[in-house]
């Protein structure tokens, strides 16, 4: 069971070091997502690996609830819109006060895991509300609708395996419980058509600026004959439209 608990973080990792290369090309969004991969997967690794079940609630809580924030935080800067990072970090911070409470004080695995998908779901379902109207492209949107699909299956998983299923409430029962054995289903299909979905997104943001440089003149920016003709095709194709080219020839221009 702890070698097939293990292959979530593998992938999530390999997702990780895929976005760290795709945030070469000047991509912001792509380390904070990649940030937030690798957290999730250092937070899978410890809820298995850490024998003392007080240790594995509480980094294993930590690990997600930081990479949670990651995640609000691509969308935010991948859409270019403020980043709410007190507002974010003030939110992580009484959660983690609120769990010490409950994984050290009250011993109750229900209610841990609650609070985990409830603050966990309330960071990207935060985010996502944000960027929902500035997804213009068909990968943004894809990417913003696999967002939410992972704050609904973690919100239904809570609901479900929490307050409906008759199972131990100890923290040391985790591993055997039917939270676990869903979260690891779940979130392995979810999780994989998320991350896929990220990439697209951040892909499509490369092609996008590759264009961008193919279609103007790195000096000052006008659209270059390619860029100028694809330019008419556009507007040819959405309106009957009549105008006039001006041609200037511009003496030393460099020196200007």
């Amino acid at each position: 069971s702890t070698a097939f608990a293990l292959i979530l973080p593998a992938m999530m990792a390999i997702v990780a070091c895929a976005l760290v290369a795709l945030s070469r090309f000047n991509l912001p969004a792509a380390r904070v997502w990649s940030l937030g991969f690798g957290l999730s997967a250092a937070a899978f690794v410890t809820s298995a690996t850490v024998p003392s079940p007080h240790l594995a609630a509480l980094a294993s809580d930590f690990f997600f609830i930081a990479a949670f924030c990651c995640y609000a935080g691509g969308f935010l800067t991948h859409f270019s819109l403020p980043l709410y990072r007190r507002e974010r970090l003030a939110f992580a911070s009484i959660y983690l006060i609120m769990n010490f409470y409950v994984v050290l004080r009250l011993e109750s695995l229900h209610l841990e895991l609650l609070l985990n998908d409830l603050a966990t779901s309330c960071l990207l379902g935060f985010a996502l509300g944000r960027v929902m109207n500035h997804a213009r492209s068909l990968a943004d949107r894809a990417a913003v609708m696999a967002g939410s699909a992972v704050v609904i299956d973690t919100l239904l998983r809570a609901l479900i395996f929490v307050w409906s299923a008759n199972t131990s409430d100890r923290l040391e029962d985790f591993a055997q419980s039917s939270y676990a054995e869903a979260m690891q289903v779940t979130t392995s299909i979810i999780g994989l058509i998320y991350a896929l979905s990220i990439a697209a997104a951040l892909i499509d943001r490369v092609i996008g600026q590759l264009r961008e440089a193919a279609d103007r003149d790195p000096l000052t920016q006008l659209l270059n004959r390619r860029g100028f003709d694809r330019c008419v095709e556009r507007v040819s194709a959405n309106r009957q439209s009549a105008g006039a080219v001006v041609i200037c020839d511009i003496d030393h221009f460099k020196q200007v």
